[in-house]
């Protein structure tokens, strides 16, 4: 997602997200920023950081939720948000990420080897 929002940083990974290695990974993030956002005392936040505060906690909270789905089993499909069609939009070079230097090769050489999980 990182690439699609125009950082660049991580143009040489795709991680496996519908691995149960990877979910873990997700749930155990979540968890420690619910555990940390019971650090902040709701009652004395403003209204704009209450409403912050619910979001955040809510958005936490769904995504835990989420993943006692296991729509990770689910095949791929062919609309927009496929991996594999993805996959070709990045791989052209010409679109979100871009070849502009021996970098960008070397990143989409990394981030095409770990497609094969």
């Amino acid at each position: 997602m990182a690439t699609f929002r125009g950082d660049n940083r991580y143009n040489d990974l795709l991680p496996a997200e519908f691995t149960e290695s990877y979910r873990v990974k997700l749930k155990t993030f979540y968890t420690h920023y619910l555990t940390a956002l019971i650090q902040f005392k709701r009652a004395d936040l403003n209204e704009n950081d209450r409403l912050s505060y619910d979001i955040f906690k809510w958005r936490l909270n769904m995504n835990v939720e989420g993943l006692m789905r296991k729509d990770n089993r689910l095949p791929f499909n062919q609309f927009v948000f496929s991996l594999p069609l993805q996959f070709a939009q990045l791989g052209s070079g010409t679109g979100i990420q871009p070849f502009k230097s021996v970098q960008d090769y070397q990143n989409w050489i990394s981030r095409a080897t770990a497609f094969s999980a």
